[in-house]
């Protein structure tokens, strides 16, 4: 369009052609396509090369740069006897994010948005407006309505004609073509340089303008019409389901194990620094790229602008940080997946920002587990549930007592990482990795118990009238009861049979009527609560609390802590214990006597089968 309006304001001016001058402009023209050319594909990769090493330059810097470039090539093209804007047009096409990267690309960006939107657009506007006459209303009217008409339905049919080799339908055609009916700062440009030129008078001019303001305005309605179209016809489609495939970022032992498994199912791609590890993955015939990740190049060629699931499992805390956030926030992966490194502010502070999910449900010994499985030490074990439960349950159940991690869930036929966000239901499959030499993964309903339980690990001495309060606020909303009558249940029973069996350890327990469930308390007392007639302060305690008809369960409960705290060493390991989850642990891991209630067979009552 730019290119032909010198040759039409020449004809105008001379009202003749001339052979000879559009022979002339026409080489100028395509002398500058072609200089330009040779700048935007060779030079410029070339620029942004240097620019990336020269780290002392900042977004300012290089925003300048790029505006002193935009504007070189708009003085090119009116040498070239073409307009300015075409040249700086070019110029915006070779200073994509192929050169740039996606990160420089999206500031860059934000600078332009907001030196057009606060400085540029409204002076470009207002210089528009004081030369639109609203006579063209009274005047002109039928034929302002007339162009706006053939300006809405040109633009929609044209995007349709092309968009239906596409294969996606003539109907998301229509509403693309209803989203292009908002591209009209061109046409004001356009009719600012005919009215400058002579081509067209005020009223065309307004009627132009008129209609870039119009079919600007109607693009919201329409596209709400058309997507609630296309919704309800069942044929609304996503960017994230257009998305497919796995990028794993790294090659290690674990992550090909878990690449390998994934690959029946989906596309997986491993980046991975390691030269040799990346020759190991293409040994084991997985798609593999030797490349640094933190490089949006190596992500870009890796294919993260088009996959749906990214698992950041390298043995750098940092650089898995680093990563999800660039694959997150430039790439726009929709589920990312991050190995957890131990560190809990860490891991929270990158799942409420980034929105990312734990791989394998919680922290992960990743050097141990890449040793097991490069030595050949572990095993796939699937197994079905059979009941819903949280995934950090899962993992706590895989954890004691075998060492073991959920690797894979497979639900209605979809396998993915296990991640905490999964959701798990009865019948659904899950793929556990285990010690070739490990037991089989039992649990009686003691585990169950525990694996749920509140811990308290309280920091300062308490009389037992206030630890009885403290705990009876935290079962009251487990067994639908006041915490006064709790409170009031614990210090008789308390009072008639004291619960301190031995020294440093209390189990208090009570019966309550319709309690809905069995329930179990565990404290660790680091400065200790002393009852009344013990010389000692009580370390430990076991808090039970459950309806009468399960007497039962209430004995074996008892046997099950006898069992555990007899063991050598528990009373120290209990309190060196480095927090509530360790404490937790080292009960699940106590060897002892399992009443396997539920199934008497070889099924696995924690929720799986074998």
């Amino acid at each position: 369009m730019f290119a032909v309006l010198p040759v039409v304001e020449q004809h105008t001016d001379t009202s003749q052609f001339d052979v000879n001058n559009i022979l002339v402009v026409t080489g100028k023209a395509l002398l500058f396509f072609a200089g330009a050319s040779v700048l935007g594909l060779k030079v410029f990769p070339l620029l942004a090369h240097f620019l990336r090493r020269f780290e002392q330059m900042g977004r300012q810097s290089t925003f300048m740069l790029f505006l002193l470039i935009a504007f070189s090539f708009a003085e090119m093209a009116e040498l070239a006897g073409l307009h300015g804007i075409l040249g700086a047009f070019l110029a915006g096409l070779f200073l994509r994010e192929h050169v740039l990267g996606r990160s420089q690309s999206k500031d860059l960006m934000e600078l332009v948005r907001d030196t057009s939107l606060g400085f540029l657009a409204p002076v470009f506007f207002v210089t528009a407006g004081f030369m639109v006459s609203l006579d063209v209303f009274s005047t002109d009217l039928m034929l302002l309505i007339s162009v706006i008409g053939v300006a809405t339905v040109g633009k929609i049919l044209g995007t349709v004609l092309f968009y239906i080799p596409t294969g996606h339908g003539w109907r998301e055609g229509l509403v693309i073509g209803a989203s292009m009916n908002g591209r009209g700062a061109v046409e004001i440009i356009f009719a600012q340089l005919g009215l400058s030129a002579g081509l067209i008078d005020q009223n065309i001019f307004s009627i132009l303008v008129f209609m870039a303001i119009f079919t600007t305005a109607t693009v919201p309605m329409l596209l709400k019409w058309g997507v609630a179209w296309l919704h309800g016809r069942g044929e609304l489609v996503r960017s994230e389901e257009e998305r497919s495939g796995i990028l794993i970022v790294s090659a290690g032992p674990l992550a090909r194990r878990l690449g390998l498994t994934l690959s029946a199912s989906h596309d997986v791609m491993l980046i991975d620094r390691n030269k040799d590890l990346c020759e190991r993955a293409l040994a084991e015939g997985l798609q593999t790229l030797h490349g640094n990740a933190l490089d949006e190049r190596v992500l870009s060629e890796a294919g993260a602008g088009h996959v749906r699931y990214c698992v950041v499992m390298t043995a750098n805390a940092e650089v898995n940080a680093l990563v999800a956030q660039i694959v997150r926030t430039v790439f726009f992966v929709p589920e990312v997946f991050l190995i957890d490194s131990g560190d809990p502010d860490g891991r929270d502070a990158m799942a409420s920002h980034l929105h990312v999910q734990t791989l394998f449900g919680g922290p992960l010994d990743l050097a141990a587990w890449d040793y097991r499985v490069d030595d050949e030490q572990v095993r796939m074990s699937p197994v079905v549930l059979e009941r819903t439960l949280t995934p950090g349950t899962l993992f706590r159940e895989a954890q004691a007592p075998t060492s073991c991690i959920p690797l894979l869930h497979e639900k209605n036929g979809i396998v993915l990482p296990f991640h905490d966000g999964s959701v798990l239901e009865a019948g659904d499959r899950v793929t556990l990795l285990q010690l070739q030499d490990a037991p089989p993964l039992e649990r009686d309903r003691f585990d169950r118990l525990v694996a749920n339980a509140p811990i308290l690990d309280l920091a300062q001495p308490m009389d037992p009238e206030g630890f009885f309060t403290l705990v009876a606020g935290m079962l009251a909303p487990r067994l639908g009861q006041p915490t006064e009558r709790l409170t009031e249940q614990f210090l008789q029973r308390e009072k008639n049979n004291p619960s301190v069996l031995l020294p440093g350890l209390a189990i208090p327990h009570i019966l309550v009527e319709d309690a809905p469930a069995f329930e179990i308390v565990i404290v660790r007392a680091r400065q200790g609560i002393r009852f009344p007639g013990e010389s000692e302060p009580v370390h430990t305690l076991f808090v039970l609390a459950g309806p009468p008809e399960q007497r039962t369960f209430h004995l074996r409960a008892l046997s099950a802590i006898a069992q555990i705290v007899q063991r050598a060493g528990f009373e120290k390991d209990w309190q060196v214990a480095r927090d509530s989850e360790a404490l937790r642990q080292l009960i699940l891991q106590a060897d002892r006597q399992r009443f396997l209630i539920e199934q008497p067979t070889r099924r696995v009552t924690s929720g799986l089968e074998k």
